[in-house]
C-alpha cells in the first residue's frame, strides 16, 4: 500500500459525562483542532492536508477518535499532528465561546433532519433515563453552561497519557511506530477512572416517543435489547439482523419496499456496547402506511422465531456479512477503525479471521433462539416522526411486539 492510517483513541464518550456537562466529549474533540501550544488552528490542517493527507475525529458514546491518513513517507507527520492535538491542546476560551455557537447549530441542523433525529429518539426511548440515552451533541443548556475550566478538568481527567491508545495500519513497520509513539507520550501514569452507568434495557411502561411535526415522510424506529461486544450470541444477532433488513434481499425490504411499495428505506443494525446493546430498525413511509406497516414487521417479527431459518437465506446472510467485512478490511483507514474500535471499547483485539469463524459456526437453529430472546413480549420500544395523522396509534399498537 502506498498509505497509512493513524488514530488515536480514548476510552470517553457520551456514556461517560456526568448529566450537567452532557456533550462535554463531543465538545472537546471541536476543542482539539483549535490549537495547540505550537500551532494554531490552521497550522494543524495545513500540517496534514499540506502533505496530502486526510484529518477528522468523531465522538460516540464509549470512545473519542482522531485520524489521519497520509502516504507513507509521512506517517511521523501524522503521528506528531495527532499526539500534540491530543495532548497539549490550548483550549483558548475566545474559540471556546466561538465553538458553543458552531455546536448549537449543529443540534439544531440534525434536529431538523428526521432521519437522523429518528435515532436520537430511539436511544431516549430504549436507555431511558441512562447516559446512553442522552444526545452526544449535549442540549442548548448543557453547552452554553460549559466553562473552560469544565472542559479542561475533563481533558485532564480523560486524556490521561495511560488511556491513549495509538492504533497504525499501512505501508510501515511496527518498530517504527512505537519509537514515534514513545518520543512524544513517554511512558505516564496508569490512571483508572469509575466505570459508566451499567446499561439497562428500558423495562418499563414508558416505551414510545413521538415527534409531531409536519412533514411529508413518516420516520420510524422501533428498538430490542441486544448482546454486549463480548456475548457469545453476538454474531448469531448479526446474523439475525441482515435477515430481517440489513440488505435488499432481507425479509422486511423484500416485503414492504419491493411487494408492497409502502416505503423508500428500512432496514435494520445492530448497536453494541461494553455492557449491552440493541437492535434497531428504521424506516421512513407515507403517514397512512404508519399501521399496515407496523402489522406487516409484527408479522415477520413473530415468524423468523416460529420456524427455521433455511440453509439458503442463513449462507445468503453469512457471505454478505463475510464479503462486507472483507472488503472493507482492504482500505487502511476501515482497518484501523475496526483494531481501534476493539482496543479502545473491548480491551482486546479479534482479528478478522477470528471473527469469521464465530460467524461460519453460527447455526439457524442460533438464529431462532436468539430471535426468540430478543422479540420477547413487552420488551420493544418505538418512536416516530410525523404530522398528527400518523401519530394516533396507541402505544399497544405502534410497538411490534
Amino acid at each position: 500500500m502506498e498509505s497509512v492510517a493513524v488514530g488515536v483513541w480514548v476510552p470517553s464518550g457520551g456514556r461517560h459525562e456526568p448529566g450537567r456537562l452532557q456533550g462535554v466529549s463531543h465538545f472537546l474533540e471541536h476543542m482539539l483542532f483549535k490549537g495547540t501550544g505550537r500551532r494554531s488552528a490552521r497550522q494543524i490542517s495545513e500540517a496534514i492536508e499540506g502533505i496530502g493527507g486526510t484529518l477528522n475525529g468523531f465522538t460516540s458514546e464509549e470512545c473519542t477518535c482522531f485520524l489521519a491518513r497520509v502516504r507513507k513517507t509521512h506517517l511521523e507527520d501524522a503521528i506528531d499532528v495527532l499526539l500534540e492535538m491530543v495532548t497539549a491542546p490550548r483550549l483558548d476560551p475566545a474559540e471556546i465561546d466561538k465553538e458553543k455557537g458552531v455546536i448549537l447549530e449543529e443540534l439544531r441542523m440534525y434536529r431538523d433532519n428526521p432521519a437522523y433525529h429518528i435515532h436520537e429518539m430511539i436511544q431516549s426511548v430504549m436507555w431511558a433515563g441512562q447516559p446512553l440515552g442522552r444526545s452526544l451533541l449535549g442540549t442548548p443548556g448543557t453547552i452554553a453552561a460549559m466553562k473552560r475550566e469544565d472542559i479542561a478538568a475533563y481533558h485532564r481527567r480523560s486524556y490521561a497519557p495511560s488511556r491513549i491508545s495509538v492504533v497504525a495500519c499501512g505501508a510501515l513497520q511496527p518498530g517504527e511506530v512505537v519509537r514515534l509513539v514513545g518520543e512524544r507520550m513517554g511512558e505516564g501514569s496508569p490512571r483508572r477512572l469509575r466505570g459508566p452507568v451499567r446499561a439497562v434495557f428500558n423495562r418499563t411502561r414508558d416505551r414510545v416517543a413521538v415527534d409531531t411535526r409536519q412533514v411529508e415522510q413518516v420516520n420510524l424506529a422501533f428498538g430490542f435489547p441486544g448482546y454486549s461486544r463480548g456475548h457469545p450470541d453476538r454474531q448469531a444477532l448479526i446474523l439475525l439482523s441482515i435477515i430481517l433488513g440489513g440488505n435488499m434481499s432481507s425479509r422486511l425490504f423484500q416485503e414492504v419496499r419491493e411487494k408492497r411499495g409502502w416505503v423508500y428505506s428500512i432496514r435494520s443494525e445492530t448497536d453494541t456496547y461494553r455492557d449491552g446493546g440493541a437492535l434497531v430498525f428504521t424506516a421512513g413511509l407515507p403517514p397512512e402506511k404508519v399501521g399496515p406497516t407496523v402489522k406487516v414487521i409484527r408479522r415477520i417479527l413473530a415468524g423468523i422465531g416460529e420456524r427455521r431459518i433455511s440453509a439458503r437465506e442463513l449462507t445468503r446472510a453469512r457471505e454478505y456479512y463475510l464479503g462486507q467485512k472483507a472488503l472493507s478490511m482492504e482500505g487502511t483507514s476501515s482497518r484501523m477503525l475496526w483494531l481501534g474500535g476493539n482496543l479502545c471499547c473491548a480491551d482486546k483485539v479479534m482479528t478478522p479471521e477470528q471473527v469469521f469463524r464465530n460467524i461460519n459456526r453460527v447455526t439457524s437453529e442460533d438464529i431462532v433462539r436468539v430471535a426468540n430472546r430478543v422479540f420477547r413480549p413487552g420488551r420493544s420500544c418505538a418512536a416516530l416522526i410525523g404530522p398528527p395523522e400518523s401519530a394516533g396509534l396507541t402505544p399497544d399498537e405502534l410497538l411490534p411486539t
